[in-house]
């Protein structure tokens, strides 16, 4: 549209150049939803690429995503890519909030990874010194039971009750013996999980020996 030229959606000739969307000055529009504008006054090539282009909402909101992967808000947050605002020292001033924000979520992080590890190598310590005594106990109930059990095949004065109440014992014993083994194979698989592999404890190499047999000579 030429200068002073006639507006062809109101008639007036105060438009002294283009509607608003091929200029970056505001214009009055008429609001009337039956008028449509005409195919003269399409969008700039300007102005379209002014609305595709990517800003901070791209990267905060996951509907606009193409991946479409969803991500926490506030990992998204502190992770953020681009910066808005007119002024440098704004600019400046969010991305060194963001960036504090940044390494107390860090701090906390592996804070809390720290303390879950202390943690899980307690109950391992603490399931190690049970595991003694009651491995004592253990073979010390199977020994008792055998011997029983031995007394009573031979004849001598040994009541069935007596056989029968040993094995029990021995068998309490044996299952808590293992009940504390299971404790201290899972603070170790804890362990070995919270530290990202950094701490192995090669339990699948344990379970790999245990299964083949021993080759003889």
């Amino acid at each position: 549209m030429r200068p002073n030229s006639m507006c062809p959606a109101t008639g007036c000739r105060r438009w002294k150049c283009s509607p608003p969307w091929t200029t970056s000055w505001p214009r009055p529009w008429p609001a009337a939803a039956s008028w449509s504008a005409p195919a003269s006054l399409s969008m700039s090539p300007a102005w379209k690429s002014k609305l595709r282009r990517p800003t901070a909402c791209t990267s905060a909101s996951r509907r606009l995503r193409p991946d479409r992967i969803f991500t926490p808000s506030a990992f998204r947050r502190e992770t953020r890519t681009r910066s808005t605002g007119r002024v440098t020292f704004l600019r400046r001033c969010r991305l060194c909030s963001s960036a504090l924000r940044a390494q107390a979520v860090a701090e906390t992080t592996t804070n809390l990874i720290t303390l879950e590890a202390q943690t899980a190598f307690l109950r391992w310590q603490e399931a190690s010194s049970q595991i003694r005594e009651a491995r004592e106990a253990a073979d010390t109930g199977d020994k008792m039971a055998e011997d029983i059990s031995k007394d009573f095949t031979a004849g001598l004065k040994v009541k069935i009750d007596d056989v029968i109440n040993g094995r029990v014992l021995a068998s309490q014993a044996r299952s808590q013996y293992n009940e504390y083994l299971y404790r201290q194979i899972l603070a170790l698989a804890d362990l070995e999980r919270i530290t990202a592999g950094a701490f192995s404890a090669r339990l699948v190499d344990a379970a790999a020996s245990q299964a083949t047999p021993a080759k003889t000579r």
